[in-house]
Parts: structure tokens; C-alpha cells; sequence
């Protein structure tokens, strides 16, 4: 079961599409490093699931439930979609911590990442 870092959520911004309002959460795979983001409509059907994350004074942690899919994004990258129901497992203090965990991470993917590519590298 995939365990994503929830790193940061954006203001409530009012949708020029929808009509409703719109949060933008981004998340960090605990084990790849990889980052995703997902939007939250106040218009979406599963918009009360996530209601907690919105509102909470302090949601930044671990949390499990969130499906990621591939998308043609902007950014070409996965997202994690808002169909899903988000479940935290571990909470954290505030999202400076979860900003230093998110460091902390990719820096271990990347020396691990060296450490993989020195294994194989030719003389």
C-alpha cells in the first residue's frame, strides 16, 4: 500500500471552470520519492472525503487510500486522484516537518539511486 506525505496544501481558490472552490494538495511517495498533486472541487462528488484535509488547522502527514494514476497533466506527471478517500496513518507536527521529511526522502532516493549506478558503472 503506497504511503504519500502530504506537503502542502494551497489556500481555497475560487474555480473559474467549475463555479466552486478548489484546493491543490501536493504529496511525496515515502518509498520512490516521486511527487504528485491532486485538486479538490467543492463540485466533485467525493468532495466530502476530503473535507478533513481542507479544513483541519494541521493535516500534514502520512496518510494511505489515495490511488495515483497516469494523466496527461500540464506537467506530465501521475496525479493522485480525488476519487479516492484519504486515510492518515501518521500525523505530523506542522509543514515544516513534513517539508523536512520530504527532504529527507529524496536525498535517499538519490544517493541510493548513486549507489546503484556505481555498482554497475565500467572501468
Amino acid at each position: 500500500m503506497k504511503r504519500l506525505l502530504l506537503t502542502n496544501r494551497t489556500p481555497a481558490t475560487a474555480s473559474k471552470i467549475t463555479g466552486g472552490t478548489y484546493w491543490r494538495f501536493s504529496w511525496t511517495d515515502l518509498d520512490t520519492g516521486a511527487t504528485y498533486d491532486t485538486t479538490v472541487d467543492t463540485t466533485m462528488r467525493n468532495f466530502p472525503a476530503w473535507e478533513p484535509l481542507i479544513y483541519a488547522p494541521n493535516p500534514y502527514g502520512v496518510y494511505t487510500g489515495l490511488n495515483i494514476v497516469q494523466r496527461n497533466t500540464r506537467h506530465h506527471r501521475a496525479v493522485v486522484t480525488a476519487d479516492a478517500v484519504p486515510e492518515m496513518t501518521d500525523q505530523l507536527a506542522s509543514q515544516h516537518e513534513a517539508g523536512v521529511l520530504h527532504r529527507a526522502v529524496i536525498n535517499n532516493q538519490r544517493s541510493q539511486s548513486s549507489t546503484f549506478h556505481n555498482l554497475f558503472e565500467l572501468e
